[in-house]
């Protein structure tokens, strides 16, 4: 938990930083092709986490890796290097994309269901939720056989959980209680 909070504010400070300078959008795409990088090398991961690579030799790796970057990127590269913070980079990245999405009035929501979404009922769904919010949604349905029915709704921070899974277990738990 304290990584991601720690995570966040660097993401909300390069974020700040990026729209004085104009290059929030660039930064936006720079921090996602940051992402995909480092989820698909896994030597690049071990890299930049191996703590006897010296961080002179890190930040060569990274200016190698993305030569055209922004001033703002390279800034964020260079210290979260010299805060020996490099652990952290796919989550600030995250982070990042997230807080500049809500600034352009995005949201990014998921449904998490037992069976894939009818192409009727996701359009349902993310037209209520563009409704409600007054936000431009993009919606992602993910399944999970282990939901048994229904679904679980994730938009920003908040959580609704109308699976048949969390129903019986919190009826579970009224009988357990109940029956002592």
């Amino acid at each position: 938990m304290k990584s991601t909070r720690t995570a966040f504010r660097y993401a909300k400070a390069t974020l700040d930083y990026a729209n004085e300078n104009k290059f929030s959008d660039k930064v936006a795409k720079e921090m996602q092709g940051l992402i995909e990088l480092y989820e698909s090398s896994k030597q690049l991961k071990g890299l930049l986490s191996n703590p006897f690579l010296p961080n002179k030799k890190k930040q060569l790796i990274l200016r190698s890796i993305v030569p055209n970057s922004s001033d703002v990127t390279q800034k964020l590269l260079n210290l979260l290097t010299s805060n020996s913070r490099l652990f952290l980079l796919k989550e600030v990245a995250k982070s990042y994309i997230q807080l500049f999405s809500e600034q352009q009035g995005e949201l990014n929501a998921t449904v998490i269901s037992a069976i894939p979404l009818t192409q009727n009922l996701e359009k349902q769904i993310h037209n209520k939720l563009e409704d409600y919010s007054g936000k431009k949604i993009y919606l992602l349905n993910k399944i999970d056989k282990s939901l048994l029915g229904g679904f679980i709704l994730k938009i920003g921070d908040m959580e609704f959980n109308s699976s048949l899974a969390f129903k019986l277990k919190t009826f579970r738990a009224k009988l357990t209680s109940n029956s002592m």
